[in-house]
């Protein structure tokens, strides 16, 4: 249910502008940009069916929701062998993502500055 109410916050409202969505924090004090910068924008995009301004402004937030819905697919029919995120080297590479391309979009220049939001 939560989850159906925040969609619906997003689906009927443009994060650009608007108040009363959190600014990131990172971003604010450090001026640097986190994983997550910009998927407030994305989410709002993709629920329109916007992939490429969603993916223009985090490109790992459409796969990271694929793989959210595969697994919660997959915990919902009860098969725990095809998860993904079970797997012993999972956190390690997830982390890895992660951190390769929050330095990746914090370097000025061509093409780094297309992971930007």
């Amino acid at each position: 249910m939560l989850l159906l109410a925040v969609a619906l916050l997003y689906f009927g409202n443009d994060p650009n502008g608007q108040l009363f969505f959190p600014k990131c924090p990172i971003n604010t004090y450090l001026g640097i940009y986190c994983t997550g910068c910009g998927s407030q924008r994305a989410a709002h995009d993709l629920l329109h069916f916007e992939f490429a301004n969603a993916f223009s402004h985090n490109a790992l937030f459409i796969p990271a929701m694929l793989l959210l819905f595969y697994e919660a697919a997959l915990w919902g029919l009860a098969i725990k062998k095809y998860s993904l995120v079970q797997k012993r080297y999972a956190p390690w590479a997830v982390l890895l993502l992660i951190t390769i391309f929050t330095i990746l979009r914090n370097i000025n220049g061509e093409p780094f500055n297309y992971l930007a939001p």
